[in-house]
């Protein structure tokens, strides 16, 4: 009901036609999450640079909006079923978890650069030094914090 008001379709559609509206639904989905992640990020900015010390409600409304929208997904998709990992045997449960184990470490070391980079950006341009071995400390900290709850999360989503 929601999707057909949504989208606007009047007649009933097929099992194709659905499955169609569904794959452009959840791309649209993903590209709202990242633009509402960049858009918050520069409201921050901005907020930064021409408030010296203030957040506006919009950047505080955007991040809870991210907030909500990211906890939705992961309720969402905690334990459906589409998205677990079956293992057969035991061989190929240490694959699975290798791969899981390779992917997290690919995350948290994207998530150690990025945030290094950001924090970096944003000491030089709001001219507040901080001395690089701080930066690395705790973007290394967060990345090794954030790649635990990523396997976490993963583990659980592996069933034998």
């Amino acid at each position: 009901m929601i999707k057909s008001l949504f989208i606007g379709y009047l007649t009933p559609r097929d099992e194709r036609q659905m499955g169609d509206i569904n794959n452009r639904l959840a791309g649209l989905y993903i590209l709202s999450f990242y633009l509402l992640g960049l858009a918050t990020a520069v409201s921050l900015g901005m907020d930064l640079y021409f408030e010296k010390d203030q957040i506006s409600r919009g950047t505080v409304l955007l991040t809870v909006l991210m907030m909500v929208n990211a906890l939705v997904y992961i309720v969402r998709f905690w334990h459906a079923e589409s998205v677990t990992s079956e293992t057969f045997n035991a061989l190929n449960k240490r694959q699975v978890v290798h791969h899981l184990q390779m992917r997290t470490f690919g995350q948290s070391l994207y998530f150690f650069i990025l945030m290094t980079a950001w924090v970096i950006f944003m000491n030089s341009w709001f001219n507040t030094p901080e001395p690089i071995s701080k930066t690395l400390l705790t973007t290394g900290i967060e990345s090794i914090a954030f790649g635990l709850i990523m396997y976490v999360v993963g583990r659980v989503k592996i069933h034998e």
